[in-house]
């Protein structure tokens, strides 16, 4: 097999490599919501969200633990007043165990400079997720945005 396509040490279904497919999307699909208790039930109870920018080793944001990201989501939703659209490319998969995964996903981040302008291109990262199986959902339990210039490790 070449480099392009690893065997990895653990397999997955093809309807658990699909569903964390769509759990990347949905979760996209909710941080541009206010649903923020849709948005919460999307990571384990002591999920933990790091938002990193270019050349700095630590994140700007690290938030663990249920009511944490609820303040934080709020937080952004007070602060939100134009509009932002995230688009997705393609998560690669990686399996770690059965109920264990990590996701790698390019996104492009799309933000408005009024509240009545479309958004335009602003910003281009990666989201590396690790993922938790648990009571037979997927979960995020770590989420780390970086910018694209970054080593999605």
């Amino acid at each position: 097999m070449s480099s392009i396509t690893p065997t990895p040490a653990v397999r997955f279904s093809v309807e658990d490599h699909l569903d964390l497919v769509d759990a990347v999307s949905r979760y996209a699909r909710l941080a541009d919501t206010n649903d923020v208790d849709a948005y919460l039930d999307a990571f384990t109870s002591d999920g933990v969200l790091e938002m990193f920018v270019p050349d700095q080793a630590e994140p700007i944001v690290r938030v663990a633990g249920r009511e944490a990201l609820r303040a934080g989501m709020l937080g952004v939703l007070e602060r939100r007043t134009k509009p932002i659209k995230i688009a997705l490319g393609f998560p690669l998969v990686e399996p770690l165990s059965e109920d264990d995964a990590i996701t790698r996903t390019p996104f492009l981040g799309f933000f408005a400079r009024t509240a009545t302008e479309a958004p335009i291109l602003q910003l281009s990262g990666w989201y590396v997720d690790r993922w938790r199986r648990v009571e037979g959902c997927w979960r995020i339990a770590r989420r780390r945005e970086q910018p694209g210039s970054a080593d999605r490790t």
